[in-house]
C-alpha cells in the first residue's frame, strides 16, 4: 500500500466515523447518496458487507451512505486533480471498498451494528496510523544536539543589541 493510499484510508475513516456519530451528517449523507430514493436496494453495498443478509435495510443504507460520503469528502480535497491523482484516488477507493468494508462490517453486534462498525473503524484507523508512522519516522527536535543553539544565539543577539543601545546613549 502506498503512502497516498494509507493517508486516503485514514482520512476516509475519520470522516466515516464522524458521519456515523452525528445524526444530521448521516441524514445529509443518506439524502445526497440516494437522492431521495432510499427504498432502492442499489443503494446498499450488499456484496461487500460481511453477513449482509443479517443486516437491516436501514443499517445497510446508513453504512453505505456514510462510506460513500466519506469517500466523496476526501476526494474533494484534491482540487483539479491530475489524471495520476485521479488514478490514485480510484485505487485507494477500491482498496477501501474491497478490502476494508468487509473488515469494518465483520463481527458486528446485531443490536447496534453502526456502533460496532464505528469501533472497528477506530481500531483499523489506529493500525493504519501506526503503519504510516513506521513508514515516516518521527524525528523529535529534542534529539537534535543543536536544538538550543537558535535560542541561545537569539538571546545573545538581543542582549548585544540592548547593551549597545544602552551604552551608546551615555554622554
Amino acid at each position: 500500500m502506498t503512502k497516498f493510499e494509507r493517508n486516503f484510508l485514514i482520512n476516509s475513516l475519520m470522516f466515516f466515523e464522524t458521519i456515523l456519530s452525528v445524526d444530521k451528517k448521516l441524514e445529509d449523507a443518506i439524502h445526497r447518496f440516494t437522492q431521495g430514493h432510499c427504498e432502492n436496494p442499489r443503494y446498499q453495498i450488499n456484496s461487500r458487507i460481511t453477513d449482509a443478509d443479517d443486516w437491516s435495510k436501514e443499517d445497510k443504507l446508513k453504512f453505505t451512505s456514510a462510506i460513500a460520503e466519506a469517500i466523496a469528502l476526501v476526494s474533494e480535497k484534491y482540487e483539479n486533480p491530475t489524471s495520476e491523482i485521479t488514478e490514485q484516488i480510484q485505487g485507494a477507493r477500491n482498496i477501501l471498498l474491497d478490502d476494508y468494508v468487509p473488515l469494518l462490517t465483520a463481527n458486528t453486534n446485531p443490536e447496534n451494528r453502526l456502533k460496532s462498525v464505528r469501533e472497528n473503524s477506530i481500531q483499523i484507523r489506529k493500525e493504519l496510523i501506526a503503519k504510516l508512522k513506521e513508514e515516516v519516522p518521527y524525528k523529535s527536535q529534542f534529539e537534535n544536539p543543536y536544538v538550543l543553539f537558535p535560542f541561545v544565539a537569539a538571546t545573545v543577539a538581543v542582549a548585544a543589541t540592548a547593551a549597545s543601545v544602552l551604552f551608546s546613549n551615555k554622554p
